[in-house]
């Protein structure tokens, strides 16, 4: 039953002369790919069998006992990537607009449009027009909540994507060119205490409190790290995210938590980092539970170069920027890929109620894209 509702999207579309991202987006953002709780397979199996219908040989690689990565393996030096997962639309009722897509006047709305499935949908419709061998290409999974469908891709970095030299990493970027992306530590500081009746607070050891007493030389040291900075992505941040403790009111806690997230610059050494946060917490006891290191492509790659080359044919801006957010590309410079991130929507749209992309990014991104595969045996 799946299989025929894939098979009748793909005959509507194919049958058409020239599919447009619109209709493509149309169909991605029907297509419930939620993270969490990451089960949902539709997405992949619709990608998988477009690629498959224009006469590319995709693979599915596995990430998790459902979820696979969709996988193409081209000829040339370049390496399309992006996501197909969401994050969940949330209170349904705080959305004006369907989630599940719907156009008004200039804009689609919908779960995921702006991050990432309009971008990918321009990419898919530039595709259609011109199916080329010379792109590898890798749609992953699994991107909101952690790396691991990345990863899984980058194994075959000493196989079949060993030919790789160069990415282009979809995502939402405003239409400008990014060549750097922080990175993201979350740290998770826990104190001990004993817990006591409260009408005897003194006979315990309030592990609440021990956190709060920590706080203070928190953010004396993010104020201390606001002044490092970095040309292209600003300062590096600090922020509290959560505090967990307690029990119930009458009893002294003798268990408290708290997460940080810490953002990363490329001029920051990650080991460095975890030794300032040790003696900032101290004495507590602090787990690193999260670590996506910062990411940067000189300015003179030649992915650089091409891209720039492309947006100006354009006449859109080709100057570099850094991201702010961390993305793909961390784990596809630990390989050695010399990558840079492009999308046309708007990184203020992503993850928000009434998420949209403007139906002339949508053009725009398709226009870049169809360039892309144009020149991409020329880089």
């Amino acid at each position: 039953m799946v299989a025929k509702k894939f098979l009748s999207a793909l005959i509507d579309l194919i049958s058409m002369k020239a599919i447009s991202a619109i209709k493509i987006a149309k169909k991605l953002i029907s297509l419930n790919s939620e993270n969490p709780p990451a089960t949902r397979t539709e997405c992949g199996e619709f990608v998988f069998d477009f690629l498959k219908n224009i006469g590319l040989k995709p693979i599915k690689q596995p990430v998790t006992d459902k979820l696979f990565n969709v996988i193409v393996v081209g000829k040339g030096p370049i390496l399309i990537q992006g996501h197909l997962d969401t994050v969940p639309f949330g209170d349904v009722k705080k959305w004006k607009y369907n989630p599940t897509g719907q156009i008004v006047k200039d804009k689609f709305f919908g779960r995921g449009i702006a991050d990432m499935k309009g971008n990918v949908a321009c990419f898919l419709s530039a595709l259609q027009k011109s199916p080329t061998d010379q792109l590898s290409m890798a749609f992953t999974a699994i991107e909101e909540t952690s790396f691991i469908a990345i990863e899984k891709a980058m194994e075959l970095k000493k196989t079949l994507f060993k030919h790789v030299k160069y990415s282009i990493t979809i995502e939402p970027t405003d239409g400008k060119l990014i060549t750097c992306n922080k990175g993201q530590f979350w740290f998770e500081i826990t104190a001990k205490g004993r817990t006591a009746h409260s009408s005897s607070p003194e006979k315990g050891i309030n592990a609440i409190e021990k956190l709060v007493e920590i706080i203070p030389k928190i953010k004396k040291y993010e104020k201390e790290i606001n002044k490092r900075r970095h040309a292209l992505l600003g300062k590096a941040t600090l922020s509290i995210g959560k505090i967990e403790g307690g029990t119930a009111p009458n009893i002294v806690p003798d268990h408290a938590s708290m997460t940080i997230d810490r953002r990363v610059l490329t001029s920051e050494n990650p080991k460095q980092i975890i030794k300032e946060m040790e003696a900032v917490c101290a004495p507590n006891k602090i787990k690193l539970l999260k670590q996506i290191d910062p990411a940067e492509t000189p300015k003179s790659s030649k992915i650089v170069k091409f891209m720039q080359k492309i947006l100006t044919s354009q006449k859109i801006d080709s100057k570099i920027y850094g991201y702010p957010a961390t993305a793909e590309l961390s784990e596809i410079r630990k390989h050695g890929i010399e990558g840079v991130i492009f999308g046309p929507s708007m990184l203020s749209q992503a993850h928000r109620e009434n998420e949209y992309m403007t139906l002339k990014e949508l053009e725009i991104g398709e226009k870049i894209y169809s360039k892309i595969i144009e020149f991409a045996s020329k880089i």
